[in-house]
C-alpha cells in the first residue's frame, strides 16, 4: 500500500507510466530480496529487505539478475574467473550487450577455447542451460567475457576495442557494469556460505 502511494505521487506516474508493483514485489519475494513478516502486536504483515535485497539495492540489480546469480552460485560451487564473467555478462543488468557478427565466430571460438572453464567443460557442459540464455545473447556473453579478459591482460581499452570490433566507450561501460555484478556475486556467495549473514 505504501509502495502504491509512493508510486502514485511520483513523476513517472504523472507522466503516465505504469509500474507493475505487485509483479515486482512477487519477483523480489521469489528472488529472496524481500520477506513477509507479521507484526506480533498488530498482526499486520509487512515487507522487510533481506541481505539479498540489500545487495541488489547496493549494486542496482533487478530481481531477475539476483535470482539468476543466486541459482548459478548455488548450483555450481566451483567456477573459473572466465565462468564468472560469462555468468555476469549473461545477466539482464550487464550493459552494453556486444553484438557478434558472423565474421567473428571463428575467432570468438578460438578465443573461448583459450580460456579455462568449468561451466562449459565436458562432460557436464550445461553452462548454456544453467545461464538460461541462448542464441545471440549467449554469443554476446561469450564476446563480453573474451573482451574483458583481453582488457585485463593488456590494459589498453583502445587496442582491445579495435581487436574485437567494438567501441572504447562500450568497454568502459562494461568495466563499470561488470564491477557491480562481480561485487554482487561476491556478496551473494558470502550469503550462501554464511546464511546468518542475513
Amino acid at each position: 500500500l505504501q509502495l502504491e502511494r509512493a508510486f502514485n505521487s511520483s513523476l513517472g506516474r504523472l507522466q503516465g507510466k505504469q509500474c507493475p508493483i505487485e509483479g515486482t514485489v512477487e519477483d523480489m519475494l521469489e528472488a529472496g530480496m524481500l520477506r513477509l513478516e507479521t507484526n506480533e502486536k498488530s498482526g499486520k504483515e509487512r515487507l522487510k529487505a533481506t541481505a539479498l535485497g540489500r545487495i541488489a539495492t547496493r549494486h542496482f540489480l533487478q530481481p531477475v539478475t539476483v535470482l539468476q546469480l543466486k541459482r548459478i552460485l548455488l548450483d555450481r560451487s566451483q567456477l573459473t574467473f572466465f565462468d564468472l564473467i560469462v555468468v555476469a555478462a549473461s545477466c539482464p543488468d550487464c550493459e552494453p550487450v556486444l553484438a557478434v557478427d558472423f565474421e567473428e565466430l571463428d575467432q570468438l571460438a578460438d578465443d573461448i577455447g583459450d580460456q579455462e572453464s568449468l561451466l562449459f567443460a565436458a562432460p557436464n557442459h550445461l553452462g548454456a542451460i544453467d545461464l538460461e540464455v541462448s542464441g545471440k545473447r549467449l554469443l554476446s556473453a561469450f564476446k563480453t567475457a573474451v573482451v574483458l579478459m583481453h582488457w585485463i591482460d593488456c590494459g589498453e581499452v583502445d587496442e582491445v576495442a579495435e581487436n574485437h570490433n567494438c567501441y572504447p566507450f562500450e568497454i568502459r561501460r562494461l568495466q563499470e557494469s561488470m564491477g557491480r555484478l562481480l561485487l554482487a556475486m561476491g556478496g551473494i556467495r558470502k550469503w550462501l556460505d554464511e546464511p546468518e549473514f542475513e
